[in-house]
């Protein structure tokens, strides 16, 4: 056994890959393992868009809305969006970017493992 296979690695994502198999092998693969995972997540990210029905309820009651007014004459049916103007406000994009920062401050495990 490798003794540098027993030790624990900082990163689960390529820990096997680098510290056997291939990657030991050849260092030109190590610099490869990026952008097969690269290839892989977007691949499944299209796979994805069209397999995956939509779900959110405020577009699928806004899609049902615009369908009854436009093929049953129903003019008095409005989705939950129809009427809203600003789709966010100064203060929820605020709140949102601010957010992971109070992680880090908060809880010191996420800053520890996003440090890398």
């Amino acid at each position: 056994m490798d003794p540098s296979s027993a030790r624990p690695s900082r990163s689960t994502s390529h820990g096997e890959l680098s510290h056997r198999g291939p990657a030991r092998k050849s260092l030109i693969w190590r610099e490869w393992i990026c952008w097969v995972q690269l290839i892989f997540g977007g691949f499944v990210q299209i796979l994805h868009f069209i397999i995956v029905p939509e779900t959110r309820s405020d577009v699928l009651l806004d899609r049902e809305a615009k369908r009854r007014r436009e093929q049953e004459g129903q003019k008095h049916i409005y989705g939950p969006t129809d009427f809203k103007t600003d789709r966010f406000s100064r203060k929820e994009i605020i709140t949102t970017w601010i957010r992971p920062f109070h992680m880090f401050v908060r809880e010191p495990i996420v800053l520890c493992c996003s440090c890398e």
